[in-house]
């Protein structure tokens, strides 16, 4: 499956670089940046830029037994830490490479059956690198359209093991639907190549709107299908979703603050449902490296 996978990757790469000097400029007068929230723009950072997304999220996680299922999960709380950081470099006017590096302070404390017991770890969480692509510049009803592929290599740091977990591919599209308003869609087919997971798709939907020049707002959902949820071969979830929604606030053309709150409620094939909180402040910035 892999090598099928990355064969028509190939492919697609070959077909786009063909046709990437037909995109107009990407550098923007303002930043133009993936926080706050989870989607991605369909833009590069023109080349040249060196630009940095960073930020600390706080998230909350409960989960509780149900009396009327079987539970195979543990069932408590959990209280995260994670300090983001994305890098993106432009190295021509429609492609950039990048790369997402994350690192996560865990804490679990479980109750019910076992009351006295907790956790508490801190490992690199993600660190992803790869390119994007803007493809189509929106003309009409065709939205911008950008790709990026990523191979992820997280979590296994947790465990003191270093190797390539999965690949992601991104399809980003973004209408601008009037001056202020905007919407971004992400589909994101994420393929499994270490085996411990199912491939599964990642979503997003956000909805954007310009308050003042310096001042925006936006809302979200995004979440997770899994393509191969059945509970035989353990795996206990076939869907998950989230919102959530903030503010981002424009310094200089150069220089953008964020911050948001979200919720989830999710409940698995088989297990404890699960609650989410989580709020996350953040910076963008960026630095023009050559001419």
């Amino acid at each position: 499956m892999s090598n099928k996978f990355l064969n028509r990757s190939t492919f697609v790469w070959l077909f786009v670089f063909a046709f990437s000097g037909i995109i107009q400029a990407q550098y923007n007068e303002t930043i133009r940046t993936g926080r706050p929230g989870q989607s991605i723009n369909p833009f590069t950072t023109g080349k040249g830029i060196l630009q940095f997304q960073q930020g600390y999220v706080y998230d909350q996680e409960k989960a509780d037994i149900d009396p009327n299922t079987l539970s195979f999960d543990r069932d408590g709380i959990a209280k995260n830490s994670t300090f983001e950081n994305v890098i993106r470099y432009g190295i021509a006017e429609n492609i950039e490479i990048n790369a997402a590096v994350d690192y996560k302070w865990e804490n679990w404390r479980y109750y019910s059956n076992l009351p006295n017991e907790s956790t508490q770890s801190n490992y690199l969480s993600t660190f992803d690198f790869g390119a994007r692509m803007h493809l189509v510049d929106q003309n009409k009803g065709v939205p911008d359209i950008a790709v990026q592929a990523r191979l992820g290599m997280g979590q296994y740091f947790q465990n003191g093991e270093f190797e390539v977990k999965d690949v992601k591919i991104t399809g980003a599209f973004a209408w601008q639907l009037t001056e202020r308003n905007g919407l971004t869609v992400n589909i994101i087919p994420i393929i499994d190549i270490a085996g411990f997971e199912s491939s599964k798709i990642n979503y997003t939907l956000a909805y954007s709107y310009a308050i003042t020049d310096k001042l925006g707002v936006f809302i979200e959902n995004y979440g997770t299908i899994f393509l191969e949820s059945d509970v035989n071969n353990g795996s206990y979830e076939d869907f998950r979703t989230y919102f959530d929604g903030g503010f981002s606030y424009l310094i200089s053309n150069n220089v953008q603050l964020d911050i948001l709150g979200g919720y989830g409620y999710n409940r698995p094939l088989v297990g404890t449902p699960i609650e989410s909180y989580f709020v996350s402040a953040g910076i963008s910035w960026r630095i023009l490296t050559a001419k």
